[in-house]
Order: C-alpha cells, then sequence, then structure tokens
C-alpha cells in the first residue's frame, strides 16, 4: 500500500524510483552490538543491531549508487566508513554494559514489533528486565502485549518532563493484564533502585519506551552509580568538536589578519577596545548556559 502511494507520486512527478534489494542484504554475523552485513558482494560492519538496520544500511547504499552516477562518487571504503560510524540513539543502544543496560525508544506497533523480534534474537533464554514509560497517546496497550511477557519483571515509570506521558501507576495497571510481575516507581533513579534491588546488577535490563531526548545521565541509583554512552565514543565526539573549533578559530584569525592589512593600510588603529568590548557582550547574550 505505501509502495504504491510512492510509485504514483514519482510518476505524478515524472521522478526515478530504485528500490533496494533487500534480498541482497544478508546479516552473516550479528549480536545486540552490531553486526556485519553483506550487501552485493561486500562486508560492511554495522554499529546498529536490528534485522531492520540491514534494510536501512541497503537502502543508503543504494541511495548512495544512485548519488554516484549524478556526479555524487563515493569510495567502497567511505561507504564501509560511514556505516561503521553510524549511531542511532535510542534505538538498541547500550548505555552500560556491566550490568548490560539498553535503552529502546519503541512508541509503535511497527518498532514493537521489530524490538521484539530483537529480543527474541538476541537474548532467548536469558532473565530480563524492564524499565518502562509512555505516552497516553501511543498504542501502549499493543506495546505492552508484544513486550511485557518477555520481561521477568518490570518497572513502570511516567515519562518526565511531557504532559502527554502516562501516570506510572496507570502504566502498572495495564501491564498487569499480561505480566503480574510489575511495579510503578517515582522516578527514573527510583525505577533504577528498584531493578538493582532485584537483580543485584547480574541480569540485562532495558528501558523503553523513553523517547530519547538525548541525556541518559539522569539514571543513576541512589549510590551516585551513572549509566552512559560508553566513554570512548563521548571522548571521540569531543575530539571531533575540538578539531571544529580550531578550524573555525584558525579561519577567524584569517580574517582577523585581513581586518589589520586593511586598517593599517588607511592609517586606523588596530585595536578597537569598544569593537572588543560590544563583541563580548553579543557572545556573553547568544551563550547557552
Amino acid at each position: 500500500e505505501t509502495m504504491a502511494v510512492i510509485e504514483r507520486v514519482c510518476r505524478e512527478n515524472g521522478a526515478d524510483l530504485t528500490e533496494a534489494d533487500l534480498h541482497e542484504a544478508k546479516a552473516v554475523k550479528e549480536d545486540f552490538a552490531g553486526q556485519t552485513l553483506e550487501y552485493r558482494g561486500e562486508n560492511y560492519e554495522l554499529a546498529l543491531a536490528g534485522s531492520y538496520q540491514t534494510e536501512n544500511a541497503a537502502l543508503a547504499l543504494e541511495a548512495l549508487e544512485v548519488l554516484g552516477r549524478v556526479g555524487y562518487p563515493t569510495t567502497v571504503e567511505q561507504r564501509k566508513k560511514g556505516l561503521k560510524d553510524t549511531k542511532w540513539n535510542g534505538r538498541l543502544t547500550i548505555i552500560h554494559r556491566e550490568p548490560l543496560f539498553i535503552v529502546d525508544g519503541a512508541h509503535n506497533p511497527a518498532a514493537a514489533d521489530m524490538l521484539e523480534d530483537s529480543v527474541r534474537k538476541y537474548f532467548k533464554g536469558r532473565k530480563l528486565f524492564f524499565i518502562m514509560g509512555v505516552f497516553r497517546d501511543k498504542d501502549y496497550p499493543y506495546i505492552i502485549r508484544k513486550l511485557c511477557p518477555y520481561a521477568e519483571q518490570i518497572i513502570t515509570i511516567e515519562t518526565p518532563d511531557n504532559p502527554r506521558a502516562l501516570p506510572a501507576q496507570e502504566l502498572a495497571e495495564e501491564v498487569k493484564k499480561c505480566n503480574p510481575h510489575v511495579q510503578a516507581a517515582d522516578s527514573i533513579p527510583d525505577a533504577v533502585d528498584k531493578i538493582f534491588g532485584r537483580t543485584g546488577g547480574c541480569h540485562p535490563f532495558f528501558w523503553l519506551p523513553v523517547f530519547y531526548r538525548g541525556n541518559y545521565n539522569n539514571c543513576q541509583n541512589s549510590g551516585g552509580k551513572e549509566f552512559m554512552t560508553d566513554l570512548l565514543e563521548c571522548r571521540k565526539e569531543i575530539d571531533v568538536i575540538d578539531k571544529e573549533i580550531l578550524r573555525l578559530f584558525e579561519k577567524r584569525m584569517k580574517v582577523c589578519e585581513d581586518v589589520a592589512e586593511y586598517k593599517i593600510h588607511t592609517g586606523k588603529k588596530v585595536l578597537d577596545p569598544k569593537r572588543e568590548q560590544d563583541k563580548i557582550e553579543v557572545l556573553k547574550e547568544s551563550a547557552h548556559g
């Protein structure tokens, strides 16, 4: 049905339509931390788990093929590096390894189906513990039916800072219909404490669906133990930012040299204290935090 609409819109607009050959996309090696994709005779390392990610990667590779034909070429090595470096926060995201703590934002039936497939594939036979929060306007009864039977214990939370959040107790009552091992928590730290109290940190647990907002650092137990993205990944991101800061600083200094040359040529003072102070005030007003 969806493809029929896409084909119709392409015909109406005279646009070419290219489909990825998903039969050519095969995961030759995979676990919850990533996988190796074989596509059209090449192997690609993915830092993303889930069978749907092989399809997404195949689509991306096909798009690059099309771009190459219209003047935007990429090499095989560039494509391999791009896929290997790709991160997708909130999709089977590992935020701690000992114990294993995974975040997934599955918030609709299709995403719940895919997450269930991943749970069965990667965690079959293992005890799982869920921390769960939802929006009241989502099809959460379906999500519960698909995922909660796999959990040894479920702790519900009210998704913070959003008026659409379903209260933890209401969610717990709904979960109880398919899994009686459920308890409502007052907050995210309280939920983590409850999970640790039951597991001793010895079993994998999931935080789902939490509607990722880019900050997992608030998830800590009363003992101060933080669960955050891998430290090396954070440092890599800092390195990238530092290089960009250096590039922009060098670019700014080049412009400043041009300004100085102009002032010297026209007999003006190179240093303008008022201009410098005005710039500082503007930057202060623009700064966030």
